[in-house]
């Protein structure tokens, strides 16, 4: 939420739309996790004495309407997600281009140009793509999760604590490891505009380097930076493995805690067969999206690190009074 409020601050305005968008995405995992529950008493009914097969059929039936229902969802949030996305990105646009207008002489004297011009064709970019493809996704995983283990602890408590016991861990050792992370992630993206500046200078200004056979200084330029950039990229894709791993592998060693528990429960007669039967089933519908919220959060670094950048231009001073051109007239 933090995120969106800077968002917000980019925009000039709240997104219009966000909250809907945001209850049609919860309603839509509600009803992807709500099937789950339908298939317990599917299982209740399957092994009780006298199985009732219409009874079954409508808890079936009413899992179809669900999927109809969710398939209309769909495509109104996928329309949503990408109007308010395109919009904020087509208001951040609007947004720098003011100010950077009234930005005084000294700024552009004493900065890169290439960080304005890559904010302005990349970072705006690459936040109307997280924001559009990842973010909808993001939030749905979130409730399913938390409809899941909801609805699991209210099944067994002991299960559904062994099903989450190592979430915290896998959270906080996630959180250790990112900061190192954005650290090389940020510097490695600063070190790709470098490239693209050089490579953009190089290939604008062949024929002007050719006739004054400047080419060879300007080409051992060009090759130190892309030397810098495959050195040091090599270490910023190591760091940010590191999140992403320690979370997996602490997720991972959670599922195997309840596997564990779940035998020994079934072994001791203190679960039932159906329940055996939902927690195997649910742990792998459960436990697959926590695996990919990893990478969801390490793309919201990069979401992060964008408008961060954009904000660095924004809070730059800019003069009270707009500059204006004057044009000769006769």
């Amino acid at each position: 939420m933090l995120v969106l409020r800077r968002l917000n601050k980019l925009t000039g305005s709240a997104l219009k739309g966000f909250r809907k968008t945001l209850l049609l995405t919860v309603l839509d995992a509600f009803l992807a996790s709500a099937p789950f529950g339908f298939l317990y008493y599917i299982l209740l009914d399957m092994l009780s004495a006298a199985p009732n097969v219409q009874y079954q059929f409508g808890l079936v039936f009413a899992c179809v309407v669900m999927m109809a229902i969710r398939a209309l969802l769909a495509r109104t949030i996928y329309m949503q997600i990408n109007l308010i996305g395109f919009g904020a990105g087509r208001q951040i646009r609007e947004q720098l281009g003011n100010h950077l207008r009234k930005l005084p002489m000294g700024f552009f004297q004493r900065s890169d140009f290439s960080n304005v011009n890559n904010s302005l064709l990349k970072d705006i970019d690459q936040i109307e793509r997280i924001f559009t493809h990842l973010y909808a996704p993001m939030i749905a995983t979130v409730a399913v999760l938390l409809f899941f283990a909801i609805g699991l602890t209210a099944t067994d408590w002991r299960m559904g604590l062994a099903m989450l016991s190592t979430l915290p861990l896998a959270m906080l050792a996630y959180w250790l490891t990112r900061n190192y992370a954005r650290k090389w992630q940020s510097y490695m993206q600063g070190l790709m505009h470098q490239l693209n500046d050089a490579v953009m200078e190089y290939v604008d200004g062949i024929k002007e380097l050719k006739a004054h056979r400047m080419v060879g200084g300007m080409f051992a330029r060009l090759d130190e930076v892309l030397h810098n950039t495959r050195n040091n990229a090599l270490k910023a894709e190591v760091a940010a493995v590191y999140p992403v791993f320690s979370f997996n592998f602490l997720v991972e060693l959670g599922f195997i805690i309840l596997l564990v528990a779940v035998t020994w429960g079934w072994l001791g007669q203190t679960l039932t067969l159906a329940e055996v039967l939902l927690f195997l089933i649910a742990a792998t519908r459960f436990f697959k999206p926590l695996l990919s919220m990893s990478i969801f959060m390490a793309e919201l670094n990069f979401f992060g690190l964008a408008i961060g950048r954009l904000e660095k231009i924004m809070h730059c001073l800019s003069l009270k009074t707009e500059i204006r051109p004057r044009f000769l007239t006769n």
